[in-house]
C-alpha cells in the first residue's frame, strides 16, 4: 500500500482505501485524514465524500454529514453509499424526506441487483477456462478426449 500512496496514479485510490477501511475500523480521525488527502488529489469522488458523510453521521453532525451527502451526490446522483446514508441520516433525524429518499433508493438498489445479475450471468456464460485450456488427447483407437 505504501507503493501506492507514492505512486501519484495510484495515490488518491489509496488514500481512500485506506481511509475506508480504517473508518470501518472505528478509526475516524485516520478516516478523515486519508479520505481528505484523497478529495485533494481527486476532489471528483463522490464516494470519498460518502464515507467522510458517513463519519459525520456516525458522530451526530447531521448538518456537515447533510453538506457531505449533497456534494456527493452532485457528483453521483445515482451513487449507491450516498443514497443510502442520506436515507438514515433522514431516518435518524426524522425528516419528511425519508419516504422520497425511500423510494429513489429503492430504485437504485433495483437497478444495481439487475447490473449484478446481468454481469453474472455473462460470468456463466462463458466457457470453462479450465477445460477451454486444456491440450486435446488422443484415444489408442484414434479418437479425441477431452
Amino acid at each position: 500500500m505504501k507503493e501506492a500512496v507514492a505512486n501519484r496514479k495510484t495515490a488518491a485510490d489509496a488514500h481512500y482505501s485506506l481511509g475506508s477501511i480504517a473508518r470501518q475500523d472505528g478509526h475516524a480521525e485516520e478516516a478523515i485524514a486519508e479520505l481528505k488527502e484523497s478529495l485533494a488529489l481527486r476532489p471528483d469522488q463522490p464516494d470519498a465524500l460518502a464515507e467522510l458523510s458517513q463519519i459525520s453521521l456516525q458522530a451526530r453532525d447531521y448538518a456537515q454529514a447533510a453538506n457531505l451527502f449533497d456534494a456527493a451526490l452532485r457528483g453521483d446522483p445515482e451513487n449507491y453509499a450516498a443514497n443510502f446514508r442520506l436515507l438514515q441520516l433522514y431516518a435518524r433525524s426524522g425528516d419528511t424526506r425519508r419516504d422520497q429518499q425511500s423510494q429513489k433508493f429503492d430504485g437504485i438498489k433495483d437497478q444495481k441487483e439487475e447490473r449484478d445479475n446481468q454481469m453474472m450471468r455473462a460470468i456463466e456464460s462463458r466457457p470453462d477456462n479450465d477445460q477451454a485450456n486444456q491440450p486435446t488427447k488422443i484415444h489408442n483407437s484414434g479418437t479425441q478426449m477431452q
